[in-house]
């Protein structure tokens, strides 16, 4: 035991010289260790640097990234506030528009009326009829132009509108009602103004071009599809029982058309599902 514990004061010569051997390369080897640890150090303590400085960078990004993203957001809602007074601003247009149209039919009606009388009456009856009906129409009340002119203004409407340019073809029927109210081609630009408003997803404002065509022009070739998209219209409203009346309507008057077909295909949807819920 006292061997195992003093190699000096039990080995023999030659196991002194190894031990001092041994020593001096364990010492060196620590001394290797130690540098290796401390250039480790250097290492990593450098390493956490870059990290810190990556995290630090992204953070900055970050930031930068989240406040372009709540620029954006408040540029969209502006943008979106914009688009809905000016949609409000062409709703309130249409609508005194569509009153100012019904104020010239009904002065146009009354010119017809006073016409027929006049016709009928002796010169002197004459006088006094147009003494006590005599009505001024609005310049406007007169087409200007040939019917030539209307049906290329209707046209380029109706292609702008096939093509989606959607501003495009509102405002050229817009013009086109304008120019010329009572024209031959008025019933079928107030339908295709409904479908304009339609593909904007302006549906009030599609419902009051539709039931201009239903309430003024009763033999339009578009009467029938007004009374479609009445009923869609009223189903994208949530208003079902306006869109049954009209489906029922259509049926009953069309009931050999194609929209008609639609329309019962539209009651039967509604009868399975008549919340209007999602399948």
């Amino acid at each position: 035991m006292l061997c195992g514990l003093s190699l000096a004061a039990c080995g023999s010569d030659d196991k002194k010289i190894s031990w001092e051997q041994d020593k001096e390369s364990i010492t060196k080897s620590i001394q290797a260790l130690d540098e290796s640890q401390k250039k480790e150090a250097v290492s990593t303590k450098a390493l956490l640097a870059v990290i810190d400085s990556r995290l630090q960078s992204l953070q900055t990004s970050s930031q930068a990234q989240q406040k372009k993203i709540e620029a954006l957001s408040a540029q969209l809602e502006e943008r979106k506030r914009a688009e809905q007074k000016r949609i409000e601003e062409e709703h309130a247009a249409e609508l005194k528009r569509i009153q100012l149209q019904k104020k010239k039919q009904r002065a146009l009606q009354r010119a017809k009326k006073i016409a027929a009388v006049v016709k009928k009456t002796s010169e002197r009856e004459q006088v006094d009829v147009l003494a006590k009906q005599t009505v001024t129409l609005p310049a406007s009340a007169v087409p200007a132009a040939t019917v030539e002119t209307e049906k290329n203004a209707y046209t380029a409407a109706y292609l702008a509108l096939k093509s989606g340019r959607f501003d495009e073809a509102s405002k050229g029927f817009n013009e086109q009602l304008d120019l010329y109210p009572d024209g031959e081609y008025a019933d079928q630009a107030w339908y295709w103004l409904g479908e304009t408003r339609y593909a904007q997803q302006a549906y009030a404002m599609a419902a009051n071009a539709f039931k201009f065509v239903i309430n003024n022009h009763p033999k339009s070739v578009k009467f029938d599809a007004a009374l479609l998209k009445l009923g869609q219209v009223s189903e994208v409203l949530k208003r079902n029982n306006n869109a049954m009346k009209y489906y029922n309507r259509l049926i009953n008057e069309y009931g050999d058309s194609k929209s008609a077909e639609q329309a019962r295909k539209a009651l039967a949807r509604m009868q399975h599902n008549p919340e209007g819920k999602k399948p």
